[in-house]
């Protein structure tokens, strides 16, 4: 079995955020650094060390460029993704994450993996690995055996969604699977639904509901 976590844009409150960790099986969140540039959003910073103290795991989510077509910001060059990976890490530094925590770059592109996207990854990768954090890829599991073909030491949290999984009002216990294995990788993390609704104190919240391998994916 795994753990049950879940994702949201903009940081929903101390008392929503108290209310999941006391009363689901919910154990984790994603948590968005920022600004960045394509989350402007700085919600979540600030917010690590009362998270982590009411016995939330978390990880960290840059949302960086992405490929044209979707929004958001799409300078995609190996010299921005240098800059972006630096960034992220001193987003990461600001909040409160160690060095050694994996951050998780947002990857939004679907199949097929574009040349521009793996020129930046790679000279992301390289910058946070040298700023002693390590490097994980939020992505599409279509793209997963490209980015392994490019040998880096990266940590695999994937979405994959079933049509029958996608929205929808989910009910307690939330899901707590293994994340599964794909193209021989074993991934971190599983987005398994998208926009969905889940009941809280102050009544329903959009998320995006998770599982991954473990507790506290920012330490796996």
């Amino acid at each position: 079995m795994g753990y049950a976590g879940m994702d949201i844009s903009i940081y929903p409150g101390d008392v929503v955020m108290d209310h999941l960790i006391e009363t689901t099986n919910l154990e984790w969140c994603g948590f968005y650094l920022g600004p960045a540039p394509s989350h402007p959003d700085p919600s979540w910073m600030g917010q690590r060390a009362r998270l982590v103290k009411t016995g939330w795991g978390l990880a960290p989510i840059y949302v960086g460029q992405q490929d044209p077509g979707g929004p958001g910001s799409h300078a995609l060059t190996a010299a921005q993704g240098r800059l972006d990976g630096d960034q992220a890490s001193s987003l990461a530094k600001a909040a409160g994450f160690p060095i050694g925590s994996v951050v998780y770059l947002d990857i939004e592109a679907p199949a097929p993996l574009t040349q521009a996207t793996s020129e930046y990854l790679v000279q992301w990768v390289e910058v946070v690995t040298a700023l002693e954090y390590r490097a994980g890829v939020y992505c599409s599991h279509h793209i997963v055996a490209a980015l392994a073909a490019l040998d880096l030491d990266l940590v695999f949290w994937i979405y994959k969604i079933s049509e029958a999984d996608n929205g929808g009002i989910k009910p307690q216990p939330f899901k707590d699977d293994d994340p599964p294995t794909i193209a021989g990788i074993n991934t971190t993390g599983w987005q398994w639904t998208q926009n969905c609704t889940i009941v809280t104190l102050n009544g329903n919240l959009t998320v995006d509901l998770d599982t991954a391998a473990t507790s506290d994916p920012s330490q796996p």
